[in-house]
């Protein structure tokens, strides 16, 4: 990576393409192992992970985007005996619609998690009146809390014929201790046909979350 960086020009934040970090972001942990596991920080990067990453290169075009996405830096001090030490991390910033998600049955091998997301449009209707969609949770880990999990949507496409709509992004929980902070515990994504005759499933604001 860091050659293939090199000769680009890009710049890597762990692991991630700066200029991408959207697309990035949707990496998918193949076959998560038994267990929560502790990625560290950040929550939202793959290095940490064991085993294999599936890459989203080409999969997401930059015009498919629906966030607004920056890097902060967030200085944590540690105290000791001999006083306190402060340590930088990387926090994401990311504006965009944050959707409760109801947790549903696990698919063969814990790849994925069958989902729902809550529709807060009322004028939405696929099939009738709906309050939710049908969505596929990818969890970093195996037996992933259900207590308290969002999905944060970064992208959003139409198909060419505009009868398919797609929308993915990062499924995030809150972090214990630290309120206004959330980590990333997996990814999702939810497609739905008639997207033309259909308006926007989510009516509300847009939230800024901090992902560490």
């Amino acid at each position: 990576m860091s050659e293939v960086a090199k000769e680009n020009g890009w710049t890597i934040v762990h692991g991630l393409r700066l200029h991408m970090i959207g697309q990035d972001l949707l990496w998918a942990h193949v076959m998560p192992i038994v267990g929560t596991i502790d990625v560290g920080q950040p929550s939202w990067s793959w290095l940490n992970v064991p085993g294999r990453i599936l890459s989203p290169y080409g999969s997401v075009l930059e015009t498919d985007i629906d966030a607004k996405i920056s890097l902060r830096r967030l200085t944590v001090l540690r105290h000791s005996g001999e006083g306190a030490e402060g340590a930088c991390s990387t926090v994401l910033e990311i504006e965009a619609h944050l959707i409760q998600l109801h947790m549903g049955e696990p698919g063969e091998h814990y790849e994925y998690i069958k989902c729902n997301l809550v529709i807060s449009n009322p004028e939405f209707r696929l099939n009738g009146p709906c309050q939710s969609l049908r969505a596929l949770f990818a969890p970093d880990a195996k037996d992933p809390s259900a207590d308290g999990l969002w999905a944060l949507q970064t992208t959003g496409r139409s198909s060419k014929h505009e009868v398919l709509d797609f929308h993915g992004g990062l499924v995030i929980a809150p972090v214990a201790g630290k309120q206004g902070y959330w980590r990333g515990v997996g990814r999702y994504q939810v497609r739905y046909s008639d997207a033309k005759a259909q308006p926007y499933p989510w009516s509300h604001e847009r939230a800024t979350v901090y992902i560490i």
